[in-house]
Parts: C-alpha cells; structure tokens; sequence
C-alpha cells in the first residue's frame, strides 16, 4: 500500500501505518484507508465513499458496502478511482486538523 502512495508521489513521512480493530490502517491526519485480505477478494474501506462513487463501482462489477470496496481476485484494482477516493480523504482529514 505504501509503494502505492510513493508511485503517486505522496509524502510517506506523513502516512502512518498501524492496526486497528484487527485491519491494516494508514493515517493521514485521521483514518486515511483501511483494508482486509479474505481467500478470493479484498476488501478496501474509506470513509469518503458515496452514493455516486458506489453507483460507478458496482457499474463496473465491483460489490461495495458503505464504506467499503470489494475487490475480487479477478478483478483489475480501480487505481484511478481509488486514487480520487485517497485525495479526497486526505483533503478532508486535512480542513478537519
């Protein structure tokens, strides 16, 4: 996850990584993403997800839930949306510092 964040040129001095309530967590000032491994998919979770970001997942073939993005093994990972979703977060985690 955190090559991820350098590819994109995000300063990994600021990310934190930490586990909480048993997931893989970055911060970045606040919870920035979270993620859980299961046998056939992986489940991506941030806060900023809504409505319309779900309709667009689950036009492409991804399951979402409220927070949380499911991605299965023979699925291609959404980087350009999941990309969106991280600067979004961040931005938010930034005004409410």
């Amino acid at each position: 996850m955190l090559e991820f964040y350098a590819r994109r040129g995000v300063s990994l001095l600021r990310i934190i990584q930490e586990i909480k309530w048993n997931v893989p967590i970055y911060r970045y000032n606040g919870i920035l993403a979270g993620f859980d491994v299961a046998k056939n998919h992986v489940t991506f979770g941030i806060d900023c997800l809504v409505e319309e970001n779900r309709r667009i997942l689950k036009e492409l073939g991804y399951k979402t839930g409220k927070q949380t993005i499911q991605i299965q093994r023979n699925q291609e990972i959404p980087i350009e949306i999941l990309e969106e979703l991280l600067r979004k977060q961040a931005k938010i985690n930034t005004i409410r510092k």
